[in-house]
């Protein structure tokens, strides 16, 4: 089974996913997508690194995640690229993998294009190159790269999954500021048919009107027989 998770930050907020996997029992046939800030790729190579890359592993699903904006990404960068379930990715372990900006991902025949990247609201506080990375927004060439995906698909995907989202959504669903990230995903919202779009980043589980869901604390999962591709786990059950 897919599952959809919203940000993990390291190991801040990944009890969740363990959760998930002791309750469902879940293997490396189960996927789990991070809609970005996972945080897996964040400390410098050394002794921590390894502890959070062996962290994620041990959850004992796949896991694919988007980045957020709270990610090391000249880091991620070095790791190589190969591809998985039809999309670009940087392979982080046996089992963690970072999907690439504008890949399109295919599973169980469901269509999802991904878009990582984000502004961060709270850089002032950060160094850069430390704990903050201008690679953060998501640029016309990652919006470039996701159309002509797209196009291949006659212009339309099944879900959208990215970490922030437009900025009229932004604006009136979160009371956020537009920003180059999310003006950037408005042009996705314009020129892409999709049945669902699934976001994270803004720490809170919420509609945000039409096809348009924030995760963070809740878990969703594929479920084709959904109008909108997906279904939330009864909160008992997390």
């Amino acid at each position: 089974m897919v599952y959809f998770s919203g940000d993990t930050h390291g190991d801040i907020d990944v009890q969740k996913l363990f959760r998930l996997s002791s309750e469902r029992s879940l293997t490396r046939d189960d996927i789990i997508i991070i809609l970005g800030d996972c945080g897996v790729v964040f400390y410098k190579p050394g002794e921590k690194l390894k502890r959070m890359i062996d962290l994620y592993e041990s959850i004992g699903a796949t896991i694919l995640y988007i980045d957020g904006n709270h990610e090391n990404f000249p880091l991620i960068e070095s790791y190589p690229v190969t591809e998985i379930f039809g999309a670009k990715a940087n392979r982080i372990s046996d089992h963690v993998y970072r999907i690439r900006r504008g890949e399109v991902l295919t599973l169980d025949g469901v269509t999802m294009l991904c878009i990582g990247g984000a502004m961060s609201h709270d850089k002032e506080w950060r160094v850069e190159g430390e704990s903050w990375w201008k690679e953060e927004d998501i640029t016309d060439a990652d919006v470039d790269n996701a159309l002509e995906n797209v196009s291949k698909l006659g212009g339309k995907v099944d879900l959208i999954l990215t970490h922030c989202i437009d900025s009229p959504t932004q604006f009136a669903g979160l009371h956020f500021k537009p920003d180059k990230s999310s003006n950037c995903l408005s042009r996705i919202d314009y020129e892409v048919n999709y049945t669902a779009w699934l976001c994270g980043h803004y720490h809170i589980d919420r509609f945000l009107g039409f096809k348009k869901v924030c995760l963070y604390e809740k878990i969703a999962y594929l479920d084709k027989s959904s109008d909108s591709l997906f279904s939330f786990i009864e909160e008992e059950q997390q």
